[in-house]
């Protein structure tokens, strides 16, 4: 895009990535011809390379929640024990130490309740907004999948 900034004319290449606004701008003051072309090639050159930053950054945000086959980590579906009924389980694990546990009881909170109040904590640990487009999609998986492994689990007992 065209920009005129103290009379000179530069080509403004832009992106958004990590919530952080990242501008480049290429001085065209005066150039014609190949000159020019050159000029718009190194633009588009540059917003190549921010565009993979960008989707290098959403594949990491899904390298966080699910495993190269499509499962998703973190958050599972725990038949009865001897103590309890059925329940969501949550368990994260860095560096080979468990840095998050956590069970919600499905009696208690109903399946639906419990995957979101799993997937919140566990949204809020790496640090998804609840308000992003991210944080929905994800949710939506959960539940699909969890919803899904529940009903499998319960014939199965059944």
């Amino acid at each position: 895009m065209y920009r005129v900034l103290d009379g000179r004319e530069y080509l403004h290449v832009h992106r958004k990535i990590n919530k952080s606004e990242t501008n480049r701008f290429i001085n065209v003051t005066g150039l014609s011809g190949k000159s020019l072309a050159l000029k718009k090639y190194e633009a588009n050159q540059i917003d190549k390379d921010l565009a993979e930053l960008q989707v290098g950054n959403n594949q990491s945000v899904m390298a966080k929640f699910s495993h190269p086959n499509g499962k998703l980590k973190h958050i599972i579906i725990a038949p009865p024990q001897k103590k309890s009924g059925w329940s969501v389980k949550c368990v994260i694990s860095q560096n080979n130490n468990v840095v998050l546990n956590k069970s919600l009881s499905i009696t208690k909170h109903t399946l639906e309740k419990a995957i979101k109040m799993m997937f919140a904590i566990v949204a809020k640990f790496f640090g998804i907004s609840k308000r992003s487009a991210t944080y929905k999609v994800l949710l939506a998986l959960y539940s699909l999948q969890l919803s899904q492994r529940y009903a499998e689990l319960k014939a199965e007992s059944d």
